[in-house]
């Protein structure tokens, strides 16, 4: 297990860039995630998330900035997403 502590900031952005999570570490976090209550931006770059793990996102109302850069996450992954959260904006 990892100490992910340093990650989460009270501003509103969390950081797992470049960490080593997949979907189900992500997973494991989402209970963070739906009660943080200021998330609005979100860094999965360069980790190990794919197309299955979005689904782990899709309470997290506030988010409007999601960075999959370098990711499996795929084109379809994201338009999946973003019918489903059309405020949000990807960067790929």
């Amino acid at each position: 297990d990892y100490d992910y502590d340093w990650l989460f900031d009270p501003s509103g952005l969390v950081s797992f860039e470049g960490q080593p999570i997949g979907d189900a570490e992500l997973g494991k976090f989402r209970w963070y995630l739906e009660n943080h209550p200021h998330l609005t931006a979100l860094y999965l770059n360069r980790t190990r998330i794919t197309d299955a793990g979005l689904r782990h996102l899709l309470r997290l109302r506030n988010l409007r900035f999601l960075d999959l850069s370098e990711t499996a996450v795929t084109d379809e992954g994201r338009r999946w997403l973003l019918e489903r959260m059309p405020d949000l904006r990807i960067d790929k």
